[in-house]
């Protein structure tokens, strides 16, 4: 996953030293610019990852209106080729849906989750603004929310950083002859783990509770240290 950080953004509350969690999310209407035959702006508002929005051309938009302000802080994209075309993605807010301000600028290198961080604003509208020189992307998963900071950082070990947890399966290619002739990604995943210690009863009474009852039938976006492991 790849972790952006808003310029001069250091947390709301704690550290950037420390784990963030990014579950909780506004809900709404949803609208875009525009929208491919079967690729509706609608699909971007829920957790799965086997249907998409594609914009039928870029620039484009999509938007959530959450019938009130809201307060945001973290915006999570997922399932997506926003790098390989590359995208610009802005993340804007608005109080009315007509005046919008950038709360952060994401250039993706690659096709991994991004995970975006910045100040708390309270606003009604949010959305992202693509652009690039590119063919037009596809995006399965779109959400804003308030995100969870840890209190304290994860502790050196046994924690696994999530960027150096990857396994991979490979399928060789042998010639006839028995000489080598490259190979091929079967399966790769990461198997990351991430111990916090000495975390107060208040916080996980207040916290955490509600994020492990999320987490027993959703998806989420995470990051061990998001002030070390950034995008850009």
């Amino acid at each position: 996953m790849s972790v952006t950080v808003a310029g001069g953004f250091v947390g709301n509350t704690y550290s950037l030293n420390t784990p963030r969690i990014g579950y909780s999310r506004i809900t709404g209407s949803v609208a875009a610019s525009t929208s491919a035959a079967g690729y509706a702006a609608a699909n971007a508002a829920t957790y799965r990852t086997d249907s998409f929005w594609q914009p039928t051309a870029i620039p484009a938009t999509w938007r959530i209106d959450a019938g009130s302000a809201q307060s945001v802080s973290y915006c999570g994209i997922a399932a997506h080729d926003l790098g390989t075309n590359g995208c610009t993605v802005l993340v804007q807010s608005s109080p009315d849906d007509a005046v919008w301000t950038t709360r952060l600028t994401i250039v993706p290198t690659d096709d991994t989750a991004i995970f975006g961080l910045f100040a708390t604003v309270s606003a009604r509208y949010w959305r992202v603004s693509i652009s690039g020189a590119g063919d037009v992307p596809t995006m399965a998963v779109i959400q804003f929310g308030a995100v969870t900071e840890f209190p304290r950082p994860c502790v050196f070990a046994p924690s696994l950083s999530f960027q150096r947890t990857r396994n991979v399966t490979y399928s060789a290619n042998i010639t006839e002859g028995g000489q080598w002739a490259g190979r091929s990604i079967v399966r790769a995943s990461i198997s990351p783990e991430m111990v916090v210690k000495y975390l107060s009863e208040t916080w996980i009474t207040a916290t955490w509770d509600a994020f492990a009852l999320h987490a027993e039938t959703s998806p989420f976006f995470i990051c061990d240290r998001p002030g070390k492991y950034l995008l850009s």
